[in-house]
């Protein structure tokens, strides 16, 4: 078999998220254009028209765990290397990295390896191309982070009806059961934003996108604030002059008080509705 027919990048996605499509495949080639390997995108029934993506239809269900077994089921390789649809790449992507990685799992039939240390790789593993082992019982130790698996391991670890969170959670228990290692990089293989939270843009990959040039549908889903301002806060509680605050008990009370209310803050609706406003003008 030709090397770069061992493994398939496949996406998942369903078509609600449609409107990542462009996004997604506009900065998947810009920081990868010299991919070999063939591209699938996970769909219910739309297409995605593109000479280098084969659009794999599952039907109508909306029932991740059903649809990526369905999808897995026409992809003819043997690996996957595992992505979904709002995973948005942010630097140039090593190929020769990604095949060694490749090369790797194949000869060594490991489960998988994931591209990024999270799951964090806790147990040493003999080899010198960077990796570690994540053990047994080790929290999500099955993870949707990017990774290359061995297929038929992934597909005996997803159970038809599951969501991805439940299966990240009783799949991770499940891996328990499998002999084939679990391995994972001590550096990232690749960098990305990830795009989306509770079906809502993150501010930074929305700013990602268009600092790249690359139109965002702002139409079909609303930008998640409330998290970049609970980052925002975040940082500014780790601030050096925040630390030295804190040191006055009565000062670090009501300053805790502050930051804990405007953590609540709903302001999704509001801003969201200010930029909708702004942008009929």
């Amino acid at each position: 078999m030709d090397t770069n027919q061992k493994c398939g990048i496949f996406i998942s996605s369903l078509d609600d998220y449609s409107d990542l499509w462009d996004p997604f495949f506009s900065i998947f080639f810009r920081y990868w254009p010299d991919c070999p390997y063939p591209v699938y995108l996970m769909s219910n029934s739309k297409r995605y028209n593109h000479d280098r993506v084969t659009t794999v239809n599952v039907g109508g269900g909306k029932v991740w765990g059903t649809n990526v077994k369905k999808a897995m089921a026409q992809i003819p390789t043997p690996y996957i290397l595992f992505l979904l649809e709002d995973i948005f790449l942010c630097e140039r992507v090593d190929t020769a990295r990604i095949q060694q990685i490749i090369d790797y799992v194949t000869k060594e039939d490991a489960a998988c390896v994931y591209l990024v240390p999270d799951p964090y790789p806790n147990e040493e593993y003999p080899n010198t191309i960077g990796l570690s082992a994540i053990k047994k019982g080790t929290k999500y130790r099955l993870s949707l982070r990017p990774a290359i698996w061995n297929k038929k391991v992934f597909d005996e670890l997803i159970i038809a009806g599951e969501s991805p969170w439940d299966m990240e959670v009783d799949g991770t228990l499940r891996s328990d059961k499998i002999d084939a290692p679990f391995l994972g990089v001590k550096k990232p293989a690749i960098r990305f934003h990830a795009g989306i939270r509770r079906g809502e843009w993150l501010f930074d990959s929305v700013q990602l996108l268009k600092k790249e040039g690359i139109k965002v549908d702002l139409s079909k889903r609303n930008i998640n604030y409330e998290s970049k301002l609970k980052l925002i806060l975040d940082n500014l509680r780790k601030k050096s002059f925040a630390r030295r605050i804190k040191k006055i008990p009565v000062v670090n009370k009501g300053l805790s008080w502050l930051v804990w209310k405007m953590c609540e803050l709903k302001v999704n609706v509001p801003l969201n509705a200010l930029r909708k406003s702004f942008k009929k003008k």
